[in-house]
């Protein structure tokens, strides 16, 4: 074994890259390129995230024979072009036991075309956004290795929390630990004779977990009273965005080396001392003033922008309303692209009031975007005639129901913006409440579902024309519960918004407009409207946002039942409502965009079953509206 002053003026080069999933060509160019720059600048060893040469997670192209033999091609050349320096790397390996899937998840370390040691992740996920164990195979125990006489223990994201009760022991040619059991995690309790402990990551952002995150990796650090390097994967990949963020920790948990957050980076650590280079995150008063809302803000534009330009586009088509939700999608997308790549469009019917184009066109002028208007009243009186041979034997019914069909034409025309869409499961209190009153609604549910799905074509058709995204606008809150119309505002190729509620809405419009007014001062004090309806506001329909949100957030993240929620001191019909809404409303959120996920549950396909009767006591069941 080499002598302890061997490693001691060891530089070690921590490598956050931001793939695209299946380039290989242009992932490995990445990693050349780093990995020589790392030894230009002296180190002895250079370490990227997890499954680095394909990007992570390439999910089902891993059933793919000729992706799979990409993959071991761009392996191989990669083995091949780095040397004089050891490369610690994330790639797909063959399993080489006779039971389970043929590939494995593994950290590779090679140097001057020697692979010299592998690992293969044994913690697999089972989650609906990497459901790992449906293609790969897990590892056997976690290993030490002696590299530069630095005896490393190395493991795969998730596997430095899992409690195996047995230890670090296997080396090339040798053991060189000692098994002990504790009380901790398998990595968390670690032997003595190991210097080093790393993790290679791809470990997606969850809004205000960032430090909880340091924190428990410090504990590690602590307990078994040895320094600990985290590399971690940075980027927007589908929904997922990675925050980057690599470090290292002393053998007290202290910070000693940090990368940038949400970005690409190297930075250096010094075994000789302990130390290393720490990127200073930007430190504005807007952030310091809500620093968690800043890193989701950081978040949504990586997001944003990776989903736009790794899918091959420049530019985005935004409907803008005047309201609050487009307003911020409009600034995510300006940060993310630039305000040459975003085209604002408004389109007033005859319920928008005039304030929400004024509102509109003062927003596309502060971000400097181009900014259009298409009235839809034309439009939407030509599908009321087209309809009105079908509608027309309805309206008899639909009188006595106190659900009128009206002729909005009859409407003096204001102007306005594309707002988002009523909640097609109002109808129920809707038709309640006119037979209590006796006043009959002045818009049907079908007109206003018209004019949202009319307005969704509308920016389909700019994006189709103009080799462009349509970003959606509507937020968590309003998805949950189905206040939004199916192919209208839910028509799009990515909702930024989809994972954040109202109210972090508003946080976020607030650090955007600390420094200066971006966003307009009326649009953050408006009362929140669809505007499909005469005089129609969101809070007609749904609780107040602070309230929905915390319901929300108790029966879908925490997961209480509606007994527990309703002895926190919320309202039972309240209660009862929104879980009803939440229920019925599956099948839409199947239907809707991607959305970035910034939470641990994010609202989408969640393997909830979309035909079902299932109610808690107290519910009252009601069917689906489209």
């Amino acid at each position: 074994m080499e002598s302890v002053l061997c490693w001691q003026i060891m530089k070690i080069a921590l490598i956050q890259t931001n793939p695209v999933i299946g380039d290989f060509q242009g992932n490995l160019e990445r990693i050349i390129a780093k990995t020589r720059q790392a030894k230009a600048l002296g180190c002895q060893l250079a370490i990227l995230p997890e499954l680095a040469v394909s990007g992570y997670p390439p999910q089902n192209l891993l059933q793919r024979p000729a992706f799979l033999a990409d993959h071991d091609r761009a392996l191989a050349r990669l083995i091949a072009s780095v040397c004089g320096i050891g490369v610690l790397c994330g790639a797909i390996t063959r399993n080489t036991e006779p039971r389970g899937h043929a590939w494995q998840n593994s950290a590779l370390l090679f140097r001057d075309r020697e692979i010299l040691f592998s690992v293969a992740k044994r913690r697999l996920s089972t989650s609906e956004f990497f459901d790992e164990s449906r293609y790969f195979a897990p590892g056997r125990l976690p290993a030490l290795y002696c590299y530069q006489g630095l005896r490393l223990a190395i493991s795969i994201d998730d596997d430095i929390w899992e409690n195996t009760g047995e230890d670090v022991v296997e080396n090339v040619g040798e053991d060189i630990g000692s098994g002990r059991q504790g009380p901790l995690s398998g990595l968390d309790h670690v032997d003595p004779v190991a210097d080093l402990l790393i993790n290679l990551a791809a470990t997606p952002f969850v809004f205000g977990e960032n430090r909880q995150r340091w924190q428990s990796l410090a504990n590690i650090c602590i307990t078994g009273q040895v320094p600990l390097v985290y590399v971690n994967q940075v980027g927007g990949q589908d929904s997922l965005v990675f925050a980057g963020g690599s470090m290292a920790l002393d053998r007290m948990g202290r910070m000693i080396c940090q990368a940038a957050e949400f970005r690409e980076d190297l930075v250096l650590l010094d075994s000789a001392t302990w130390q290393g280079e720490i990127r200073k995150q930007p430190e504005s008063s807007a952030a310091l003033s809500d620093p968690e809302a800043a890193e989701a803000l950081q978040a949504l534009i990586l997001g944003t922008r990776d989903y736009v330009r790794k899918c091959g586009f420049d530019g985005v088509v935004i409907g803008l309303s005047g309201g609050i939700d487009s307003a911020l999608t409009a600034v995510i997308a300006v940060r993310a692209l630039g305000p040459e790549n975003v085209l604002g469009i408004s389109m007033p019917s005859p319920y928008s009031a005039p304030v929400s184009l004024e509102d509109a066109r003062q927003l596309a002028s502060t971000l400097g975007i181009a900014f259009k208007v298409l009235p839809i009243n034309p439009t939407f009186v030509a599908y009321k005639r087209t309809l009105a041979p079908l509608f027309a034997h309805t309206t008899e019914e639909l009188r006595q129901a106190g659900d009128l069909l009206v002729d909005e034409t009859a409407l003096p025309e204001k102007a306005g913006g594309l707002n988002r869409n009523r909640d097609e499961s109002k109808t129920e209190d809707q038709i309640e409440g006119v037979k209590k009153s006796g006043t009959p609604p002045a818009v049907n549910l079908s007109e206003q579902n018209i004019q949202a799905r009319i307005r969704g074509n509308l920016l389909m058709a700019a994006a189709n024309k103009f080799h462009r995204l349509v970003l959606a606008t509507g937020n968590k809150s309003e998805l949950a519960v189905g206040y939004c119309t199916l192919y209208g505002d839910m028509s799009g190729a990515l909702a930024p918004l989809a994972d954040v509620p109202k109210t972090l809405v508003y946080r976020l419009a607030q650090l955007i407009n600390h420094a200066e007014q971006i966003i307009p001062k009326r649009t953050m004090a408006r009362a929140p409207s669809a505007e499909l309806a005469p005089d129609q506001k969101d809070q007609d329909d749904l609780p107040p946002y602070e309230v929905l949100d915390a319901i929300l957030e108790a029966y879908q993240e925490d997961q209480l039942p509606i007994s527990e929620i309703i002895a926190l001191g919320f309202d039972r019909q309240t209660v009862t409502k929104v879980v009803n809404r939440v229920r019925r409303n599956e099948h839409k959120r199947r239907q809707a965009p991607p959305g970035l996920k910034l939470s641990l549950k994010p609202l989408g396909p969640d393997r909830h079953p979309l035909a079902e009767n299932y109610c808690e006591s107290c519910l009252e069941t009601k069917g689906k509206k489209h």
